[in-house]
This record gives C-alpha cells, structure tokens and sequence, in this order.
C-alpha cells in the first residue's frame, strides 16, 4: 500500500496541473462560499426579498443547515477534480505509464489499486476543505454553537458522492483512453442522463432509473436543502439505501476498469 501511495506521489508532486487545479478548486470552494453571506446582505440592503423574506436573515449557515447547504452545493463543483482525474488517466495512456507499471512488475490489480488510492486520497483532501469551509463560517454565522456536529454525517455523504464521481469519470477515462475525448463524452453523458431521469422521475413503474442512474444516485446522497427556508419538509438525512446504492455502483466501476485493464495489453 506504501508502495503504491510512493509511485502516484511520485507522479503528482512535479506535475503542475494537479497542483493548479487543486488550489483552484480549493480557492473556488473558499471564495464561493465566503461570498454568499456578503451577497445576501448586499440584496437585502438594496431591498430585495425572497417571497416577502429578508434574504439577509436566511439562516444559510447556521448550525446544523449549514452542513447540508454547503455539501450540497460543493457536489456541483465536483467537475474540476474528474477532470483532474481524466487528465491524469489520459496521460498514463499517452506516456505509456500503464505500460511502464507492468514492466516494472505492478500487477494489473496494484494498477487498479494505485488508482483507487488516489482518487481516495483527493476526495479526502477536498472533503477536508469543505469540512474547514463548515466550521469556520458556521462559527462566524451561527449565534451559538449548539448542535455544531449536528447533521455532520453530511460530510460524509459528500466524501462518498465526490470518490464516486472520480471512480466513474476514471472508468470513462480507461475506457476511451484520450484525456480531451474523455470530457467531451463525460460531458454530453451527464446531460443525456439528467434529461433521462428528469423524463422518468415521475413516471410510473420506472422511477427505479432515478434511484439506479450513477450520476443521479450520487446526487440522491445529498437532498436539496433550499425548501426547508420556504417551510416544506426535505430530507435531512442519509438514506442507507440510497447510500448502498453509490457504494454498489462504486465497487461495479473498480471491478470495471480492472476487467479493461485485464482484457488489453498493456505491456
């Protein structure tokens, strides 16, 4: 396991866009968020209103909400580390490095392994941000610190959702094996899959595809919180089905890119 974290940091330490696009995303986070609340005021000094309701009193980020409200709209942002990911797994093909591995006596399984650490490793790190993000304008925003942990399993939800999207944007990219081809079909899939499910959501006896659909599952991990400001009840809360549907589908794509890389010949 050492081993193998020692041959991807090698990989990552002198190479420039993973360190770009990590502090961007990280500074889009920070930024993003910190701007909100200044945001909210500024309308509401100019007089605007949310149906009647001050939007400088919208309790955003106030303990607990502000644990579902963040970590629902960060899993938004999550494109930038996939691309990460698919610009990483473009260049392995590109340069030859799949096959350099082989070579060198890494099992197809190691391969496999080595790039589940590292997917891992990134959703921790940015999980992290997003975890510092929460306690430091909840604690600026909150007017007391009670229930502080209070629906932080949220965190979690977003830990999973995001390591799932790298494990799905990584299959694409094995699959396709070009780094500019891999966004490209990335992107027209999501589109194609949220026309779909927003075409069978509601009808009857095939609702399971919004509940099944990679991308869609992932989302159902973190419910929108915005109804609870307008006083309809949601969903504040992890469902285990829901989360063993993502943990399913994360484990078919890991079995997935390891059939691909079985079935080619790399070395």
């Amino acid at each position: 396991m050492i081993r193998l974290l020692d041959i991807q940091w090698i990989k990552l330490k002198t190479y420039r866009p993973f360190w770009v696009i990590a502090i961007l995303y990280s500074a889009l986070l920070i930024v993003g968020f910190g701007s909100v609340m200044p945001l909210m005021g500024y309308l509401a000094a100019q007089g605007a209103d949310f149906e009647g309701v001050n939007p400088g009193m919208i309790p955003l980020y106030h303990f607990p909400d502000i644990w579902q409200n963040v970590t629902w709209a960060a899993g938004y942002l999550k494109v930038l580390p996939a691309f990460l990911i698919i610009l990483m797994m473009g260049n392995e093909y590109s340069y030859k490095t799949i096959r350099q591995n082989i070579i060198d006596g890494m099992s197809r399984q190691e391969v496999v392994i080595s790039y589940m650490l590292l997917a891992f490793i990134i959703s921790v790190v940015f999980t992290a941000v997003v975890g510092f993000i929460v306690i430091v304008l909840g604690t600026i925003y909150s007017k007391s610190g009670i229930g502080i942990w209070h629906d932080s399993e949220m965190l979690f939800a977003y830990f999973v959702q995001l390591f799932s999207f790298l494990i799905f944007s990584m299959l694409v990219a094995v699959l396709i094996k070009r780094a500019g081809l891999s966004v490209i079909i990335l992107f027209f899939y999501s589109i194609f899959e949220s026309i779909f499910v927003s075409v069978t959501k509601y009808a009857k006896d095939i609702d399971l595809f919004y509940q099944i659909m990679p991308l869609s599952a992932q989302g159902n991990l973190i419910k929108v919180p915005l109804q609870r400001y307008i006083f309809q009840e949601i969903q504040d809360y992890i469902s285990w089905y829901e989360l063993a549907i993502v943990l399913g589908e994360t484990a078919l794509f890991v079995y997935l890119i390891y059939i691909l890389l079985r079935k080619r010949n790399l070395a």
